[in-house]
């Protein structure tokens, strides 16, 4: 916000912001139904016997992919950490992933994820949170896991996040989520 009256700002969008003004790309039912199917899919796969509640913190059934933050969200959550998803469409303000201790890698098909991993993000020495963020040429994919058991009336965590980062990557690389291209 300009401090002179009448002036105008240099920075024509805010850097930070996680997604863009304009509005959503349409995004189909079926385009929905397939996110949260194939997340549905792969997730339980690799958590063999996880137990999902029947709603995440957002009050929201597991999976389920609804529009929200710029983009597309799903998230769910276990007695031992959490899973999220972003997808945006690729913006000059779009996402990245918050780093505290980051590395890049070249994926088998030659794309690149950028993996990061924040320890303490919620005031604590246990909280740990990784996060593998992938761009294809019109959708940014961010995916994220935690171990983040409960935030109420305290935090609690314990463990290793729910997904390891091989397990992100893999999520991160699915086709079924490139929803903008």
């Amino acid at each position: 916000m300009p401090i002179v009256p009448g002036a105008t700002s240099d920075v024509p969008a805010d850097p930070l912001a996680i997604g863009s003004a304009a509005p959503l790309p349409p995004v189909s039912f079926e385009q929905l139904a397939q996110v949260s199917c194939s997340l549905v899919d792969k997730v339980t796969a690799m958590l063999p016997g996880g137990r999902f509640p029947p709603s995440n913190w957002r009050g929201e059934p597991p999976f389920q992919t609804v529009e929200s933050d710029g983009g597309l969200r799903a998230a769910a959550r276990t007695a031992d950490g959490s899973f999220g998803v972003l997808i945006v469409p690729v913006t000059t303000a779009s996402p990245t992933p918050p780093g505290r201790q980051g590395k890049l890698e070249t994926l088998p098909d030659g794309t690149t994820v950028a993996i990061t991993t924040d320890f303490g993000y919620f005031g604590d020495k246990g909280s740990r949170m990784i996060t593998v963020q992938r761009r294809t040429q019109g959708t940014v994919i961010l995916v994220m896991a935690d171990n983040v058991r409960t935030v109420r009336p305290g935090v609690a965590t314990g463990g290793d996040p729910i997904l390891t980062e091989d397990q992100l990557t893999q999520i991160a690389a699915m086709p079924e989520l490139e929803v903008f291209g």
